[in-house]
């Protein structure tokens, strides 16, 4: 009983798939240095207000809130059939939404200064 190492006396030589390709190093195109020729400063950013932290925070909330409330009030609606509390969930989703949106324009309003046009959307 021959092994798997032994080769069948009809069987021929296996492809070599790597004999096409010649050497990588000398073939491939080179690579230019990504080092930067001149430095560059880092600029001085402005940090975020309580006040502003406290928006963001609310609106991230709000807007998890939106979005898992709206997600699972359609889900009890269409599979469950369950109109009581898919519409209440549903409704706690969209009123996140609300609160998503008013939060953002409070912030808009803040550091746009009490002078600013407010653009329509119109």
């Amino acid at each position: 009983m021959t092994s798997d190492s032994d080769p069948w006396p009809h069987e021929p030589d296996e492809f070599d798939p790597e004999s096409q390709w010649d050497d990588p190093a000398e073939t491939l195109v080179d690579i230019p240095d990504s080092t930067l020729e001149t430095e560059i400063e880092p600029q001085e950013s402005e940090s975020l207000s309580g006040d502003g932290a406290r928006r963001f925070g609310l609106a991230v909330i709000y807007a998890n809130g939106a979005i898992a409330g709206i997600g699972l009030g359609l889900l009890l609606i269409g599979f469950d059939v369950d109109f009581g509390w898919g519409g209440v969930v549903t409704s706690i989703g969209l009123f996140c939404g609300y609160r998503t949106y008013r939060v953002t324009e409070e912030h808009y309003q803040e550091i746009s200064g009490p002078d600013a046009e407010v653009p329509s959307s119109d």
